[in-house]
């Protein structure tokens, strides 16, 4: 069985159209067994008086044994033709299989010169934003040139580009009916234009400018982020970064005792930043309870319409209300410290039960040598979280007397108590007397002895 050649795939136009006098030829062609010899591709021409040309080698796609579609072309261009002289009629294709067969081509119609350039536009109206894919239509023309002839439109294509980027795009090619629906990831403005191409392969002239444009966006507004955990103990005001990948229109919010949303912001955004600042309505506090947690759920429109919606619990902003001091029921042990124990060290432990609103707490403390005069509060130490035992090893550093201890403690919501003050007597071991007793022990006994040896010496 000889090679196919598929007929309808001619370029530059089954029907002969070419724009051109050396133009570029091609055809698919293929051979389902044994598979073609690519190296036997062969064309020639048929001028206008019926004389055909010398057989010429056509360059074929693929290795040899190929059972592929393969493409041979004949480029008229490297004959020595005049390209101002209208010399084709017709031209032929041959080529063989490895056994052999040989298949051919014979364009049936006349070739026939269309050098006028085809036009198009854009026939439908369009909304300024849109954000599902946007039907788009397009119709052509083809003038007849200066001989007369019209080859007529092939398809016309569609080209976009982003509002002030200079880069066209082709977004796709189509035969009739020129229609398109279109779409894209990115959001923006985009600008418009089609580019007709008619059977003899002339394209319309490009322009690079357009009336045409559209705002497109079919992405919705990003989730807003922001702590996980809020405690307030005053009416709350608010500051959140709302975001959009083109431009956010509006933001509003409810809470989860509300039925309808109220709006942030006054005027339209028109920015894909937007940072929300806002109070919380007193009649909304008065009415949340301590230590009860409320969810605010954000509604974020962009220019196109797209929304996101806070769509859980877990994805929406909670509050907390916390106005009750934390450690109402702080227990501060200091039995560490007894009189008389002449210890340095001392163990000084806070308790407070059933409470886990507590971001920090530490210990203070100030000294008196007479239990009238005190000095200044210090803080002793760093300050403890949650996650530690509320115990510290104090150093009684300024020596034996009074010592009055208390414990700042503060919650989330900022919050921030003082437990009642405790005072405890320290007694340090005198460790200076007891030295200056020790080295006058040693000197009377060294007197002593002394004394002793000389009443020795007289009595004998």
């Amino acid at each position: 069985m000889s090679p196919v050649f598929r007929t309808s795939t001619f370029k530059p136009d089954p029907n002969g159209w070419i724009n051109n006098n050396t133009p570029i030829c091609t055809i698919s062609v293929s051979d389902s067994k044994p598979g073609l010899d690519v190296s036997s591709g062969r064309y020639r021409i048929t001028n206008i008086t019926n004389i055909k040309s010398d057989w010429f080698v056509a360059e074929c796609t693929g290795d040899n044994g190929t059972k592929s579609d393969e493409t041979l072309k004949a480029d008229l261009t490297k004959l020595n033709l005049d390209p101002n002289v209208s010399y084709l009629k017709s031209i032929e294709f041959t080529i063989k299989d490895l056994s052999g067969n040989i298949g051919t081509f014979q364009l049936s119609e006349n070739f026939e010169l269309d050098v006028s350039k085809p036009v198009s536009f854009i026939e439908n109206d369009f909304l300024t934003n849109y954000n599902t894919p946007v039907i788009i239509k397009a119709a052509g023309a083809d003038p007849e040139d200066s001989f007369g002839n019209q080859s007529g439109i092939e398809s016309i294509a569609l080209y976009y580009r982003l509002k002030d980027e200079d880069q066209w795009i082709k977004y796709g090619s189509t035969q009739s009916p020129f229609e398109w629906e279109f779409e894209n990831d990115v959001s923006g403005v985009y600008e418009i234009i089609s580019i007709a191409t008619d059977r003899a392969g002339n394209e319309e002239e490009f322009s690079n400018k357009t009336n045409l444009s559209f705002t497109f966006d079919k992405n919705i507004p990003y989730k807003p982020e922001f702590e996980s955990e809020n405690s307030y103990k005053s009416l709350p005001e608010f500051s959140v970064e709302f975001e959009d990948d083109y431009q956010l229109k509006t933001v509003e919010y409810k809470l989860n005792f509300h039925e309808d949303w109220i709006k942030i912001n006054s005027n339209d955004i028109n920015n894909k930043l937007y940072t929300g600042q806002w109070s919380l309505a007193e009649i909304d506090w008065d009415f949340m309870e301590d230590d009860q947690t409320y969810y605010m759920f954000f509604k974020l429109t962009d220019t196109c319409g797209n929304v996101y919606e806070t769509s859980s619990y877990e994805d929406a902003f909670n509050i907390t209300k916390d106005t009750i001091p934390p450690g109402s029921d702080l227990i501060l042990d200091l039995s560490d410290f007894k009189e008389g124990s002449w210890k340095e060290t001392y163990e000084i432990t806070a308790e407070i039960p059933n409470d886990d609103d507590i971001s920090g707490i530490s210990l203070e403390y100030r000294y008196s040598t007479d239990n009238s005069n005190w000095n200044s509060w210090s803080q002793y130490g760093d300050e403890l979280t949650t996650e530690d035992a509320y115990i510290w090893e104090f150093d009684a550093k300024d020596g034996t007397g009074y010592y009055q201890f208390r414990v700042k403690i503060s919650d989330f919501a900022e919050n921030i108590v003082y437990s009642q003050e405790t005072t405890a007597n320290v007694i340090l071991f005198p460790t200076v007397i007891l030295s200056v007793m020790i080295v006058l022990v040693i000197l009377l006994l060294l007197f002593t002895v002394i004394i002793l040896k000389r009443l020795k010496k007289k009595s004998e």
